[in-house]
């Protein structure tokens, strides 16, 4: 079936966080004295900067992926330092939520495609195309991972969900008109019919798309003026996290959709969020040289790594607290794990 977007949008103003500390320095590692011994790995692959990185389900495989193709690293083996190189240009890489294996790209096609990481020359195992005159800018996999969802610019724009094991019909296609270019996708985490879509003109979209209600009207909310480039949950699925153009990271209670507080302090367009596995901290990465990490309940600021260029993207270990992020110099693209340690 096919739906369109036809509700006004909602008004959201979120009140700035009275509390923010002034801008930190990025030259140095600066924590609360609770964070101790912080140590970073360096992984090398790319000539061109890093578009998208992520992590697969246990932690155990890290993937980065731009113009050139992706490389993927065994960061539990001793070699772990050699990548493998997988033939899957990317501006959007997931692993699927609970197969280490399976990972899939989109961004420099119509097309989003699955491979399975495990066989030689990375068997392809699956792609949801878009109508010609798209190109697939953002991708999801549902919570259980047996959906996949889509959207699309260009002439064509459009979000579709399809079955992961049937890529040849969607299950619903909703229309997005021309003033309303879709930028990221992600499905609640607690439901396989729910996704929330952010556009460039600044608003968040929440669809039902199920087959009886896709019909129904979207709910719309007005985020910030400029285009929302970054959008996440945390893994427990309380809190929604959005950033973009106007550099302003805005942390939404997922229940209500209010606003808890908002991020205004880092001054450039944001690339990239990530929650850590227990959903307490929130990463944020983009055109400032510095990776920047809140407390996630109070916008807070907790941490400021350094970075020597900007970030197009950063992502927690699912399992621990280690941040990945990116970063680019002369002709070096290169992914940074800190690990960081917690006392008392």
């Amino acid at each position: 079936m096919i739906g369109s977007f036809s509700r006004p949008p909602v008004a959201f103003s979120p009140a700035p966080f009275a509390s923010i500390p002034p801008p930190m320095s990025a030259s140095t590692l600066q924590a609360p004295q609770s964070w101790v011994s912080p140590s970073t790995h360096v992984y090398l692959g790319h000539s061109k900067e890093i578009e998208t990185i992520a992590w697969s389900a246990t932690g155990r495989y890290l993937a980065s992926s731009n113009s050139e193709g992706t490389k993927l690293w065994d960061t539990e083996s001793p070699h772990g330092s050699r990548p493998s190189f997988i033939s899957l240009a990317a501006t959007e890489i997931h692993f699927h939520p609970t197969s280490q294996s399976l990972l899939g790209g989109c961004g420099y096609s119509r097309r989003i495609a699955l491979v399975d990481t495990r066989h030689d020359g990375h068997k392809k195992e699956a792609e949801f195309a878009f109508p010609e005159e798209s190109t697939a800018v953002s991708f999801a996999f549902s919570p259980d991972g047996n959906l996949v969802a889509g959207c699309a610019k260009g002439r064509r724009r459009m979000l579709s969900v399809w079955e992961r094991r049937n890529p040849s019909t969607p299950l619903a296609t909703i229309a997005v008109p021309q003033d309303q270019e879709p930028r990221k996708i992600v499905f609640a985490p607690q439901s396989s019919s729910v996704i929330v879509v952010a556009l460039k003109n600044g608003q968040l979209v929440v669809q039902d798309y199920t087959a009886d209600k896709v019909r129904t009207p979207p709910f719309l909310l007005s985020i910030q003026g400029g285009s929302l480039d970054a959008l996440c949950f945390d893994p427990q699925g309380r809190r929604l996290a959005t950033g973009g153009a106007e550099g302003t990271v805005s942390i939404v209670d997922a229940a209500s959709m209010a606003c808890q507080c908002a991020v205004t302090r880092l001054d450039a367009t944001v690339r990239g969020l990530s929650f850590s596995q227990d959903g307490a901290f929130l990463a944020t990465c983009g055109e400032a040289k510095g990776i920047d990490i809140s407390d996630a309940s109070t916008g807070e600021q907790m941490a400021a790594l350094a970075n020597e260029s900007r970030a197009t993207a950063c992502a927690w270990h699912p399992r621990r607290l280690s941040l990945a992020y990116t970063s680019y110099s002369i002709g070096i693209g290169q992914i940074s794990v800190t690990d960081f340690q917690l006392g008392q």
